[in-house]
């Protein structure tokens, strides 16, 4: 009796001890999951916090450099009424980058369009980290997340280029813009005066970029006439670099107008007759070169003169 139930306790006990050991490969596998996920997912966030730390930095650098910028125009002397309108159709500029960038890029095309609500929207919607939801696999996820990283990071990349090669155009133009202004000034008394009654008026890019790239003649000409400058900045970019263009070609041809090209003509001298041989030479009836007709014609001239 007694062998009986050793031989049944120790039957059962192995199949108890594979149970055990089953189910605890199985908590193991599962918990190596759940860590390797906790991993994934703990890699990713980090990432993520070093990319938002890095556009953080780079925002309060920008900051910091625009308020160093302004402590050092405020040591200089109080500018221009002009040269304080340029800063800001500059600073103007520089925010509306982008948007510049795009238009250009149409006109490129030869397509213009109007930006929808959908447009940004779209663009929105490529930038977006992806979902795990969204994927079969916990590797197809993986994958995706570090394409879309890159991504970014090649997108940043992008725009700083874009922006720097930007900023550093927008300053030329105001060098150069400044120079020519002071010099405008000079020879025309009432620019400052005329530039600062419009100043309350707000510029357009398409404006804004116009008058840094042709000069204080055109700012000048704009401010004439407040209310078109009004209309012309509320129009849309193309109808508003058609109408600027239309301004350009007028001003072009009252310059032209206002002085004449003077063309200095020098008249000939009066030609001076010549004589004929037969005038200035005398010949007589002894030359041996004299033709019988010469001959016959000057014999009756002498026969007519002696009658």
């Amino acid at each position: 009796m007694s062998i009986k139930v050793i031989s049944n306790s120790s039957a059962s006990a192995p199949s108890e001890s594979a149970t055990e050991a089953r189910e605890e490969q199985q908590n193991t596998s599962a918990s190596a999951e759940n860590q390797t996920d906790e991993t994934a997912e703990e890699s990713e966030t980090s990432e993520a916090d070093s990319i938002d730390e890095s556009e953080a930095t780079k925002s309060g650098g920008d900051d910091q450099a625009e308020q160093l910028e302004s402590e050092d125009r405020g040591l200089k002397t109080k500018k221009p009424g002009f040269v304080k309108r340029i800063d800001k159709l500059t600073k103007r500029l520089s925010e509306k980058d982008r948007e510049l960038e795009y238009w250009r890029e149409q006109a490129l095309k030869g397509t213009p369009q109007e930006p929808t609500e959908s447009t940004p929207q779209t663009k929105q919607a490529s930038s977006e980290r992806p979902k795990s939801e969204d994927f079969d696999t916990h590797e197809a996820y993986v994958e995706a997340v570090a394409d879309w990283k890159v991504e970014q990071r090649f997108k940043a990349q992008e725009a700083k280029a874009k922006e720097t090669s930007l900023q550093g155009e927008f300053q030329r133009q105001r060098d150069e813009y400044k120079t020519r202004a002071t010099a405008f000034a000079k020879e025309n008394p009432d620019f400052v005066e005329a530039v600062n009654a419009v100043d309350d008026i707000p510029l357009s890019v398409t404006v804004s970029n116009a008058i840094l790239k042709h000069g204080p003649e055109l700012a000048y000409e704009l401010a004439k006439d407040p209310e078109e400058l009004e209309r012309i900045c509320a129009l849309s970019v193309l109808d508003a670099a058609e109408a600027i263009g239309e301004i350009r070609a007028r001003m072009k041809a009252s310059k032209t107008e206002s002085k004449p090209e003077t063309r200095i003509t020098k008249a000939p001298k009066p030609l001076t007759p010549i004589a004929s041989k037969s005038a200035s030479v005398k010949k007589s009836l002894s030359d041996p070169n004299l033709s019988q007709r010469e001959y016959e014609r000057m014999r009756e001239e002498q026969e007519s003169r002696r009658a």
